[in-house]
């Protein structure tokens, strides 16, 4: 498939974005990306001077939530999200070789040739897959579309399970999509928690996680069992591709506050009007997304399963985007080992060095 030289994804009234490096990819490789961070070491056996370390790291939820006083309206992150991404939003086709949704093309090819892949297309285009509307129309309202779309992709899984080699079991091959009707329990800055319309989790999501989550507004609920930290990909459902957007950075950032291991943060949106479904890659460098995939269209459809197929078939957790110097509360750096003491400073952003400073301790042989 041949790409536009310019291919911006419409984030706001003016073009975002430019052309640099191949057409229609950002400036720079999306898992390749590795901003330095600087931590304190404050105390370390042998030594007692201070001494500078890099790495990337993760930091605990609780340290990065902010103060009452510095939270904002869903309106006004939403804003935030939007001029921090502005000039770096893309179209990119990232199940081509090389790219990191890219699959075998046997096991690709099995899994859309399967029967079940085909009458669930055919369904599609006639109105009568589910609960969705014919291809002349779309969803009447945003909410006829959340059960709909976790249930498509669930979907796809099932029948890519059928075909996916032992070997290409990874850290999302657990993956199930869920209809989250609660909310998020941490809200990095927000006034209010989150409330994704899907969630894509490794393993179930069991309604006593929903109604306890539902219960975060009360001064009663400890520990709320949906955190950000189990949150592997999340779905916007939204009339428009700008809202869409705008919500769905909001949601990577928490991503990446609440696992700064990640240098990744997936999402799926929605345009429920059209039936466009979009795969949304936020990292770094801003946001790569797929073109869009209206999923009654034979091909389209096939790129939706390409891209779903590909998000299961990580093989470990470096090809998903995951820092591995990282282990428990323990850092790897120069082969030595190093224990957090606490976090100094977050850079609470999606877009640029996401800078994180902690005071470490210990220096320890490593024994992994």
């Amino acid at each position: 498939m041949r790409w536009p030289e310019h291919v911006p994804v419409p984030l706001a009234d003016q073009p975002l974005t430019r052309s640099l490096g191949r057409p229609g990819h950002p400036p720079l490789p999306n898992l390749c990306l590795r901003f330095r961070h600087y931590f304190i070491v404050a105390s370390q056996k042998n030594s007692s001077s201070l001494r500078l370390c890099s790495a990337i790291v993760s930091a605990t939820p609780s340290s990065v939530e902010g103060s009452q006083e510095t939270r904002l309206l869903q309106h006004e992150m939403n804003d935030r999200m939007e001029s921090e991404l502005k000039g770096a939003t893309y179209f990119v086709d990232q199940t081509t070789k090389g790219d990191f949704l890219h699959v075998h093309p046997k096991t690709l090819q099995a899994v859309i040739n399967d029967p079940d892949v085909v009458t669930t297309h055919q369904a599609l285009q006639s109105g009568n897959y589910s609960q969705f509307p014919g291809p002349r129309g779309g969803f009447s309202t945003e909410a006829d579309s959340y059960e709909p779309v976790v249930n498509l992709l669930n979907k796809i899984i099932d029948i890519a399970k059928r075909h996916m080699p032992p070997s290409q079991s990874g850290p999302l091959s657990g993956l199930r999509f869920h209809h989250f009707k609660g909310t998020v329990s941490d809200m990095y800055d927000s006034y209010k928690g989150l409330k994704p319309d899907g969630v894509g989790v490794v393993g179930d999501l069991s309604n006593d996680d929903e109604l306890q989550a539902k219960r975060i507004k009360s001064t009663t609920a400890k520990q709320p069992a949906l955190s950000w930290d189990r949150i592997e990909i999340f779905i916007e459902s939204k009339a428009n591709v700008k809202d869409m957007i705008r919500q769905s950075a909001t949601y990577a950032r928490c991503s990446f506050l609440s696992n700064q291991r990640r240098s990744l943060s997936l999402g799926i949106g929605f345009e429920f009007k059209k039936l466009e479904a979009y795969v949304l890659a936020f990292h770094r460098a801003g946001l790569s997304s797929s073109r869009p995939l209206r999923i009654t269209n034979y091909e389209d459809f096939n790129d939706l399963v390409a891209h779903i197929v590909g998000i299961t078939s990580f093989k470990n957790d470096s090809a998903y985007g995951l820092d591995t110097t990282r282990s428990e509360n323990m850092f790897r750096i120069n082969n030595r080992n190093f224990e957090i003491v606490r976090l100094l400073h977050v850079r609470k952003t999606v877009r640029g060095r996401s800078t994180i400073v902690h005071s470490l301790q210990g220096m320890h042989t490593c024994g992994f």
